[in-house]
């Protein structure tokens, strides 16, 4: 048996650059106070986790100058803050002084080729190469590359192009898992859970339509779930990450598939969005998930703070002739 620990982010949606044009039109930009105590809350818990996860939606628009940005809050390690070392130039926030590994996605906010959200996917791995190698799938081993307890298959499944979204405007928020990926998916995962236990991380959230109450939810989907999770159960995925609907929820997608679902983790606006991490305990016996226990950290406004707070489940399940439903909330 061991433990590993990893603290969960998603949904930062970082970005100066046009930042106050796009609040005005109802977008919820990323709050540079809430960042700085994401970075401060990460270096004072750094003893408490192996890893940092971030489920996409690192930038709000993929401008050259958003993605250089959110790159030195993972990345600046130099001009360090005696006794804030969370902190670069005095006030600039970053996580380079943890000293963990950091796996990072694309969500499609990282693929905006500007406000319009038509997908492109070359100014994201340009700038994040470092993270993001792969075109659609990448695996990253925990605690390292020479001893994978865990492998974390991520998937990119924003869209290829605009008219592969099934509404107007569907662009800006719709996933899909494309049927030429399955395969793919199925013999990387397969590969993966030879060596160590694996689960799966994506971006959007799988059978949203269900498990939130969102407005303009179908602009939201993940096309092809019911595949998505089809394929997770074939494979024995347990438990899959993901980001997307800025509200934390984790919900039972089958009788043994539990998505775990981050809000924002930097944008700020009343009730609207959950401003969250999650540290996940992972229990792992061999080349097997066992559990996953977690605390949620929230973010306290007045305070300009993170704490944590304990997260309780309780799950109801429910069947019929044509399929199944599986409910779960927060309490």
């Amino acid at each position: 048996m061991s433990t590993l620990n990893v603290l969960h982010m998603s949904d930062l949606h970082i970005g100066d650059k046009y930042r106050n044009f796009l609040k005005r039109f109802g977008y919820v930009p990323y709050n540079p106070d809430a960042l700085v105590a994401v970075a401060e809350f990460a270096y004072k818990q750094k003893n408490e986790y192996d890893a940092i996860i971030v489920s996409g939606d690192v930038v709000s628009v993929a401008y050259k100058d958003n993605l250089v940005l959110a790159k030195s809050f993972f990345e600046t390690d130099t001009g360090l803050v005696h006794n804030r070392e969370w902190l670069y130039s005095e006030s600039k926030p970053t996580l380079a002084s943890c000293q963990k590994p950091v796996i990072i996605m694309p969500g499609n906010h990282d693929k905006f080729k500007g406000i319009l959200g038509f997908p492109v996917k070359k100014p994201f791995e340009n700038v994040f190469k470092k993270y993001w190698k792969s075109d659609r799938i990448q695996v990253y081993k925990l605690p390292s590359e020479n001893d994978p307890q865990l492998g974390i298959v991520c998937v990119d499944l924003t869209l290829n192009s605009f008219i592969d979204s099934t509404v107007l405007g569907g662009h800006f928020g719709q996933g899909r898992l494309y049927d030429d990926e399955i395969e793919d998916l199925k013999n990387i995962t397969k590969k993966t859970k030879e060596m160590s236990a694996v689960t799966w991380m994506i971006h959007f959230a799988p059978c949203v339509e269900e498990h939130f109450e969102l407005e303009d939810i179908e602009e939201m989907r993940l096309l092809n779930s019911e595949t998505l999770i089809k394929t997770a159960r074939e494979l024995g995925i347990r438990y899959i990450f993901c980001g997307h609907t800025h509200i934390h929820h984790n919900y039972m997608v089958s009788k043994d598939i539990e998505v775990l679902c981050c809000g924002t983790t930097a944008c700020v606006e009343g009730n609207k969005v959950d401003t969250t991490m999650f540290l996940h305990e992972i229990d792992i016996d061999g080349l097997d998930i066992t559990s996953i226990n977690s605390k949620r950290v929230n973010y306290d406004i007045v305070r300009q703070e993170f704490t944590y707070d304990i997260v309780r489940q309780e799950f109801t399940y429910e069947e019929n002739d044509d399929k199944q439903m599986l409910f779960g909330w927060l309490k």
